[in-house]
């Protein structure tokens, strides 16, 4: 019964470690759109004279990108301190 309890637990751990990877990915993929998008639309507006909206859209995405950067970097501090 206890080696189909840990048999059962490990299966669950490794099914919630992939969860937890593909999340991770999809979200790197879904950021890496939203950012070509932005800057594409920051391109656009440039071109067609709206440089403040673009200058604004470029440099909000650009702090947006920054500031998940210093935050990701601050968790991976913390988990290295939890360890």
């Amino acid at each position: 019964m206890a080696e189909k309890e840990q048999a059962h637990r490990i299966d669950w751990e490794t099914k919630a470690l992939a969860g937890d990877i593909r999340q991770d990915q999809y979200g790197q993929w879904f950021g890496l759109v939203i950012a070509v998008l932005c800057i594409g639309g920051a391109v656009y507006l440039a071109m067609n004279g709206q440089t403040t909206v673009a200058g604004i859209l470029a440099g909000t995405s650009a702090l947006g990108l920054a500031g998940r950067f210093i935050q990701g970097k601050r968790d991976e501090s913390q988990r290295e301190e939890d360890k």
